[in-house]
């Protein structure tokens, strides 16, 4: 096997382990989006593909959502309290 391909795997099933983590915790986030809001919830956990965030109790300017989805893509960076 390739050294490329032998780091990939290992980084996938760190990504995965830590997922996984994230899902038996649920710990407060704050998402940083690119418009210069920051958004906070509870992170359940995220899609197969990291293109979803699944936020519960998120706290936005104009409201509260009980349950929603956040686009990675509209995220700079967030941050989790384990």
């Amino acid at each position: 096997m390739d050294i490329t391909a032998d780091l990939r795997g290992k980084l996938r099933e760190q990504s995965l382990r830590f997922w996984l983590g994230i899902t038996d915790r649920t710990p407060e986030a704050s998402l940083h989006l690119y418009d210069r809001n920051v958004v906070t919830g509870k992170l359940r956990g995220t899609d197969s593909t990291a293109e979803l965030f699944n936020i519960r109790d998120l706290k936005t300017p104009v409201g509260i959502y009980p349950e929603a989805q956040v686009r990675s893509g509209d995220v700079r960076y967030l941050t989790i309290e384990l």
